[in-house]
């Protein structure tokens, strides 16, 4: 008992004090796990233009912040979690990854006893067009 509550402490310790490693370090890369119908292809044009960047202190509140309103704002994910990892042994450099859930996506819509009215008006009153994107 006494050993997992050392060891729970120690992980907590390294938790706060390694947790701030990639401050004032360029980004290398920004990399995404979790993709499912979104290709990383896709979000290139809108996390390009923040590789190399430094990761300041004040990177979370400022670019960082729009980073993530960005990705967001694609309407593609439920949520994104961020992650510093190490681009090489020596942690000068770092990849940001953000691990995604994507929304859910219909593949499919059945209409059972229409009779009245044509299948692709109806297609065309759904809130989603046939790429998951919202209609405007």
């Amino acid at each position: 008992m006494r050993y997992r509550l050392l060891i729970g402490l120690l992980l907590i310790t390294y938790a706060v004090f390694a947790g701030e490693w990639y401050v004032d370090k360029p980004v290398k890369d920004i990399v995404f796990s979790g993709l499912e119908h979104v290709k990383a292809e896709e979000l290139l044009e809108i996390t390009v233009p923040y590789v190399g960047r430094l990761f300041t202190e004040d990177a979370e509140g400022s670019w960082f912040l729009e980073l993530e309103q960005k990705l967001y704002s694609l309407g593609y994910f439920e949520s994104i979690t961020p992650s510093a990892i190490p681009a090489d042994p020596a942690g000068t450099e770092l990849i940001i990854k953000f691990t995604v859930k994507e929304h859910p996506r219909v593949l499919r819509i059945d209409f059972l006893g229409n009779d009245h009215i044509r299948r692709g008006r109806l297609l065309e009153e759904l809130a989603f067009n046939k790429e998951g994107s919202d209609k405007h």
